[in-house]
């Protein structure tokens, strides 16, 4: 009898993680690729110089568009920017949905996604000009 308990409770405990590691591996799936680093002899050819309100402007529109909501319509606007670091809002149209922050950084040479909520304690210590 406690073989059988002891084999229960594992099978359970699998099948437990099993479920745990396949909604991961479903979130992380799901998650958008902001920027792709590829090498350098891929964009020898071609290359657009951008600047960086364009690039950010971007990125921020792709997170918007990765919205589960289809047909959002939004505004994008830089609150600020300091340094290699700028802080985005993204605002819908729609008055009943709270509008988006996201954080964005520049590295070697592309912004890239580093946030996204309502509150940034971690950066408003690193930063705290960038929330003035």
């Amino acid at each position: 009898m406690k073989r059988k308990a002891i084999l229960f409770l594992t099978t359970g405990i699998l099948f437990f993680l099993l479920i745990i590691g396949f909604y991961y591996w479903k979130v992380n799936k799901a998650l958008p690729t902001i920027v792709e680093q590829k090498p350098a002899h891929q964009d020898a050819i071609s290359i657009t110089i951008v600047d960086d309100e364009t690039q950010i402007k971007e990125i921020s529109r792709k997170i918007a568009d990765s919205s589960n909501i289809p047909g959002l319509k939004y505004e994008i606007k830089i609150k600020k920017r300091v340094g290699d670091v700028a802080l985005v809002f993204i605002n819908p149209t729609n008055q009943t949905l709270d509008p988006l922050q996201i954080i964005l950084a520049k590295e070697n040479g592309v912004w890239v996604y580093k946030e996204m909520g309502t509150t940034f304690p971690d950066w408003e210590e690193k930063l705290p000009e960038l929330f003035r």
